[in-house]
């Protein structure tokens, strides 16, 4: 094939509909969410809430701050990918993201609920459990939602919705 016959064949190619500003806001709407929690979660309410359980003297408390942190790091470390995984091979009715999506949703909701009843007392261990609980969730949904991208937005825009 020459390269004018190239030139012809790309040319004749029906042109693939752009996503429109909406569908974009739609589809970047959870990573917004994800991240806004994320963002004010971690480097806000899990040091404010280890140090009202310790007491704000505690001299331990960035130390059980950060460990809480870094078990939650380790839960995503392994769920997510493992989430995204079984979401490729999910073939639910509704998409194969979707049940993933909702549960991990719901469950972030529940989890966030949780930590939230620790208001200056209750058990480290116990908090621990509570934000293992929400990094689980988050990236049950996380891990699948980076797949959506692809799924739903044609080739040649998926950089415009990944940003």
């Amino acid at each position: 094939m020459t390269l004018s016959s190239q030139a012809r064949n790309v040319s004749t190619r029906p042109p693939v509909p752009r996503l429109s500003t909406l569908s974009h806001i739609q589809i970047a709407s959870l990573w917004f969410a994800l991240f806004t929690q994320w963002m004010t979660v971690v480097p806000v309410l899990v040091p404010a809430q280890v140090a009202e359980m310790l007491g704000s003297d505690a001299a331990l408390k960035e130390g059980v701050t950060g460990s809480v942190i870094a078990a939650g790091a380790f839960i995503a470390m392994v769920v997510a990918p493992l989430a995204g995984a079984l979401s490729d091979r999910c073939s639910a009715k509704h998409g194969r993201r979707r049940p993933f999506l909702v549960a991990g949703v719901f469950g972030t909701s529940v989890a966030l609920v949780w930590l939230a009843s620790f208001n200056g007392a209750g058990s480290v261990w116990l908090y621990t459990l509570a934000f293992l609980h929400l990094q689980f969730w988050w990236n049950w949904a996380a891990g699948p939602y980076a797949g959506l991208v692809p799924d739903v937005v044609p080739k040649q825009e998926a950089n415009r919705a990944s940003a």
